[in-house]
């Protein structure tokens, strides 16, 4: 399965400040029992306990909320278009229609498809793709992202509020372009109408 390796370092990094807030709650409840009761400072400590608990605490939460990609399953999106309810649509056939509708295009050679979801009511389509000898990389970008935000909008409505991203990036060259077949370089002769008699010129 794909992932957004971007999330992933995000994910890591809130885990790992996750761990340091929690060592600060740690050694600050041990040295607010190591200070005796008439100790000045003792009342401080203390305060930082409160905020440093607190901080565990939201970053708890934050932690769950990138694990479950807002809310969701992260192997599924949310669709709302039916009239009898939503549908969960897995992503991987998502990305397989995608990648399919990409390379239906006679310009793109390959295609690679990820979908991610920073927000609920988020959805964000990675492009990377090939083209062939003497494209036109902008008209095809351009054509490229309507394609994809045709049949993502196709397969998963949303609703109202929700926003859906496309980016793009061009990889490389790859396949030449389609050459013209014999007939299209030589032109067909005319249709046989019966056989030509030479006219001998009046003297």
């Amino acid at each position: 399965m794909d992932r957004d390796f971007r999330s992933l370092v995000a994910w890591l990094v809130h885990f790992l400040n996750g761990l340091a807030v929690l060592a600060g709650v740690i050694f600050l409840s041990w040295l607010w029992l190591q200070l005796g009761g008439e100790n000045p400072y003792r009342h401080a400590v203390g305060t930082a306990v409160v905020v440093a608990m607190v901080l565990l605490i939201l970053n708890i939460l934050r932690l769950l909320y990138f694990r479950r990609g807002g809310g969701e399953n992260e192997d599924y999106i949310m669709s709302h278009g039916g009239a009898g309810g939503g549908v969960r649509v897995a992503v991987e056939a998502i990305r397989n229609e995608l990648r399919a509708a990409a390379e239906n295009l006679p310009e793109v050679t390959r295609c690679r498809i990820s979908v991610m979801r920073p927000g609920p009511k988020r959805v964000k389509i990675h492009a990377s793709y090939n083209a062939r000898e003497g494209s036109n990389i902008l008209e095809l970008s351009e054509k490229l992202r309507k394609v994809l935000l045709e049949r993502f909008q196709e397969m998963v409505p949303l609703g109202e509020g929700a926003r859906v991203e496309v980016e793009i990036d061009f990889e490389s060259f790859a396949g030449k372009a389609p050459k013209k077949s014999e007939e299209e370089e030589t032109p067909e002769p005319p249709p046989f109408t019966g056989p030509r008699y030479p006219v001998e010129e009046e003297s």
